[in-house]
């Protein structure tokens, strides 16, 4: 309407609105606080006595008040709504941007000392956090970045307004997620701009690095946001997961009977890990996630629930023919002893039918469109060609590399399928010549107990091929360790993965996939798509973590003692995962490195594992240190080069991994035998026009560093 155009007040859409109460723990019992309310959208969750509602539009407070609420009519940026400190939980979608008083003038909003802003939406933020007690939550919806390209995101937040706001953010309040909803989502509520959904745990400086350092993560799809929701409804760690892969919200305290995502009302819990309830597919079996046996350890997959009637039947029924407990036994693989660590059997009973999707590649070769600097690549594979192109400079020394390896070993598509347990015809059906060429690369280095980088743009397919060195180093008896930047990516590796059919090695058609994530209380949904009767089916199923908190580390530390991941076969964490705290080794870090030691790490956006460089000497310990030889490298990046020294093999994957220099001594470990090991000596081992390269780069900055765009 022309009254939400003139007031930026356009309602939140309701999908949003419920995640955005959800995350905050909004409940009837709960306290809460909504300072610009529109129409209440907001406090879907709440109760009308325990709400504090304002909303500075006079009609839309007297239809909220026509509710039930006892709204006020406040200027939420500048007027106090509650007492300090009163509110459990704060959710708010404030209006956005600039505001004139009476006079014309924009008006500057005073935060603290030293810190006032015109924008309108950081104002009354930071006057309604006010009011959050010191362990209470907040849900924040405030203007976003409207730009998709990676560096441009990074200079927008890194702008005066967002900076200055989120730091003082970050600094005072504990944000535990932050994430972007794309304004397509908002477009039938009158506006598409883009929203930061920032949540709030509490008081307290965030580890969580700033946006500009650490980029949210886009949301583009309601079935992405309600994503969001997994683990934060009911208890966690029990329920029930359908065929259809929907928790059907089973408590683990038993006696309740939760209502699910997709607002199915069955699947109760009697307490003990058992279902008792039918899935939200009435027709279908469900197969029990976790939830404490009598004896204390947890319920095993292998039972099908079948209309509330559980029976183990302790054998795969996705055509293998093994027990469970028996099926793909590797190294480090035996049962740990029976320390109490609930983890149980792995695997069981598939929940999903049909034939698994091909890739649909066609061969595009010779369709490449060279350019003066860029030639068609000529893959050395015999696969389907996705039809791409090199750098002309490149060409021969890529050709090169891949003419050396096949006079050493003959056919790379024979040399590939050996090393992956697989045949000729299944290489060329699960990749892309390019990914072949790429793969016989990193595998003769693998061999060698050397690291490889794998650089290629998006769209030539680098997860496949990770996917593919995460089975080699199952197939060749070593432990995979799979580092990304966030929890979500493990669900495209987990579609990378069955798309080379790892499926039934790693039991990812079951409600206990043989990959352990060390990042607790996690719940990620991921999809594995199957042709049945002609048509594409969606099965949507879970990854979690056996437990959270101490009770996951106890779990880490048998597995430690006893050199045995029991029935997983993949590790699967994050950088921040690999972060101390409060200055202490975690036991996360001392079992990483354990299952680390002599195996293979494969670090997927690499550009995130840390600087450790000398561009980060910037206080007068660290020049001091630095002219003394000592090493700069601290925290996270330490630990990302201790792991890599420790590795028998590296992988690294990042279409931008040389990007940030403090990032690349990362690359010159060990194992890796770049040409130099300092970065201090590229001016010396490299000469640009006739210069050292330190003078060359020189030449091309400005006064205030910033670099000059030159033709050549």
């Amino acid at each position: 309407t022309s009254t939400s155009v003139r007031d930026q007040a356009y309602s939140t859409p309701a999908p949003l609105a419920y995640v955005a109460s959800e995350l905050a723990g909004v409940t009837g019992n709960t306290k809460m606080i909504e300072s610009t309310a529109g129409n209440g959208m907001l406090a879907i969750g709440a109760s009308t006595k325990n709400a504090v509602i304002n909303e500075l539009n006079p009609k839309r407070a007297a239809m909220l008040k026509a509710i039930g609420f006892d709204a006020t009519i406040q200027n939420a940026a500048t007027q106090t709504l509650a007492p300090a400190k009163s509110i459990q939980s704060v959710v708010i979608n404030p209006p956005f941007g600039a505001t004139k008083d009476d006079n014309g003038e924009t008006i500057v909003y005073e935060i603290k000392p030293n810190y006032g802003t015109r924008e309108v939406d950081h104002a009354i933020v930071f006057k309604t956090l006010e009011t959050m007690k010191d362990d209470g939550k907040a849900v924040l919806i405030v203007g976003g970045v409207n730009e998709t390209d990676e560096e441009r995101r990074r200079e927008d937040y890194r702008g005066k307004s967002k900076r200055t706001f989120y730091y003082n953010l970050y600094n005072d309040y504990n944000v535990t997620d932050h994430f972007i909803v794309d304004g397509k989502l908002y477009t039938k509520q009158g506006a598409s701009y883009p929203v930061d959904v920032i949540v709030i745990d509490g008081r307290g400086k965030s580890a969580r690095d700033l946006p500009a350092a650490q980029l949210p993560e886009i949301i583009s799809s309601y079935e992405e946001l309600k994503g969001k929701l997994n683990g934060k409804q009911g208890s966690v760690g029990a329920g029930v997961v359908s065929t259809n892969g929907v928790d059907s919200g089973a408590g683990q305290s038993g006696g309740s009977n939760g209502t699910g995502v997709d607002g199915s009302t069955n699947g109760q819990s009697n307490g003990n890990g058992t279902s008792v309830g039918q899935s939200s597919t009435s027709n279908k079996a469900s197969v029990p996630v976790s939830g404490d046996a009598a004896n204390g350890r947890t319920a095993t997959s292998g039972g099908v629930s079948v209309q509330g009637k559980s029976e183990s039947t302790g054998v795969s029924e996705r055509g293998d023919g093994q027990s469970v407990s028996n099926a793909s036994k590797g190294k480090r693989s035996s049962t740990p002893s029976d320390r109490g660590n609930g983890v149980g059997e792995l695997g069981g009973t598939s929940v999903v039918a049909g034939e698994r999707v091909g890739n649909g590649l066609n061969d595009r070769r010779g369709e490449e469109q060279e350019t003066e600097t860029q030639v068609a690549y000529t893959p050395h594979s015999g696969a389907a060609s996705v039809g791409t192109l090199v750098p002309k400079a490149m060409r021969d020394a890529i050709d090169a590399s891949r003419s050396k390896i096949e006079d050493q070993v003959g056919s790379i598509d024979q040399y590939v399928a050996d090393n992956l347990g697989l045949d000729t015809q299944e290489v060329n059906k699960y990749f892309s010549a390019e990914q072949v060429d790429a793969l016989a690369l990193s595998i003769r280095n693998a061999e060698a107990g050397r690291g490889f980088i794998i650089g290629d743009q998006t769209g030539i397919g680098k997860g496949r091929v990770v996917a593919a060195m995460i089975k080699y180093a199952i197939v060749n008896d070593k432990t995979p360790i799979f580092v990304t930047e966030k929890p979500n990516l493990y669900a495209d590796m987990i579609r990378d993965l069955d798309d080379i059919g790892m499926t039934k090695e790693l039991a990812l058609d079951t409600a206990k996939p043989k990959i352990l994530i060390t990042n607790g209380g996690e719940s990620i949904p991921y999809t594995l798509l199957r042709t049945e009767n002609g048509e594409v089916t969606e099965t949507n199923l879970t990854l979690r973590a056996p437990k959270s908190g101490a009770a996951l580390d106890k779990i880490m530390n048998g597995m430690r003692d006893d050199d045995s991941l029991g029935d997983y076969k993949v590790i699967f964490t994050t950088y921040s995962q690999l972060q101390t705290v409060k200055g202490k080794e975690t036991e996360r870090q001392k079992f990483v490195k354990h299952f680390g030691n002599s195996n293979y790490m494969i670090f997927d956006e690499s550009h995130n594992a840390g600087g450790g460089g000398e561009t980060q000497a910037r206080t007068k310990g660290q020049r001091d240190a630095q002219k003394e030889g000592k090493s700069l490298v601290t925290g996270r990046a330490a630990f990302v080069r201790e792991l890599v020294d420790l590795a028998f093999g590296t992988f690294f994957s990042s279409a931008t991994y040389a990007k940030r220099p403090d990032v690349m001594d990362l690359y010159s470990s060990t194992n890796m035998k770049l040409a130099v090991n300092k970065i201090s000596e590229l001016g010396d081992a490299i000469k640009h026009g006739g210069v050292p390269m330190q003078q060359a780069v020189a030449n091309m900055l400005t006064t205030d560093g910033q670099y000059i765009r030159r033709e050549r």
